[in-house]
């Protein structure tokens, strides 16, 4: 589905969230896709169109599938993941680099950061990062990337080919229980993390 909202840049808030679904539609959710594959969380758009994660985790019918803001099938982006821990990808939170050209995408099950060209398909750069689930993109064009792992969990920074220049978190907060698990990495506009 999609939504309409207003963000107040001086108080720094959101109003008027508002369902809008596909094309203006109110009363229900537009459904990409149609192949019976999920849809996984891995969700990114340009100003021209979507690009989605689909497939089961850790399938080798993962696939990135593009589709226009009003939800036309567009079709896949032609990755060849059949040489990476035999197809067995498993996408997780996928980043578009701002002029649409690059998509990073953290491969869960291969423990592998990948850039693709989005023209083409084809995979540019590699990160080999145990436990990758998700990145995302600073404006200076560095890539940060969480490991989903609950061994040695950490948040690195990478630059924009993917080459290492810092581990953020490695450690687990004084007083919190349970498994540390970082995921779901957003970035403020004073370029905090």
């Amino acid at each position: 589905d999609r939504y309409t909202y207003t963000f107040d840049s001086t108080l720094g808030i959101i109003t008027g969230f508002t369902p809008d679904g596909i094309g203006g539609n109110t009363t229900n959710a537009y459904f990409l896709g149609g192949s019976g594959l999920p849809i996984k969380e891995g969700l990114q758009g340009t100003a021209d169109d979507l690009i989605v994660v689909v497939g089961a985790h850790g399938s080798t019918q993962t696939t990135l599938e593009r589709f226009t803001l009003s939800g036309t099938y567009i079709g896949t982006i032609p990755v060849d993941f059949s040489a990476i821990n035999n197809g067995n990808v498993g996408i997780g939170n996928v980043a578009i680099t701002p002029d649409g050209k690059y998509e990073y995408a953290p491969l869960q099950t291969a423990n592998e950061i990948i850039k693709i060209d989005l023209s083409n398909g084809n995979i540019v750069d590699t990160y080999g990062f145990t436990g990758a689930h998700d990145v995302t993109i600073a404006p200076n064009g560095d890539v940060y990337a969480a490991n989903y792992s609950t061994a040695g969990a950490t948040v690195i920074r990478l630059d924009s080919n993917l080459n290492f220049i810092q581990d953020l978190v490695t450690t687990q907060a004084a007083g919190v229980s349970g498994n540390f698990r970082p995921s779901g990495l957003s970035i403020a506009a004073d370029g905090s993390l």
